[in-house]
């Protein structure tokens, strides 16, 4: 399930709402994979940010 998460384009509610996690959870969990650099925040923005697993997602800007 993490797998299908990090390939697409999520915001932490939407992770939340599918991991069933509590939304302070995915956003943890968000900022870990961050750290990580495992996940890439898209938006610049300090609300309503979009993440995306990098790696996956610069393959399709080749």
């Amino acid at each position: 399930m993490i797998i299908y998460l990090i390939i697409r384009l999520y915001a932490p509610k939407k992770v939340a709402e599918i991991t069933g996690l509590s939304q302070v959870s995915a956003y943890k969990m968000i900022e870990d994979f961050e750290r990580l650099g495992i996940l890439k925040e898209m938006t610049g923005a300090r609300r309503n940010r979009i993440f995306v697993f990098e790696e996956y997602f610069n393959i399709f800007k080749k």
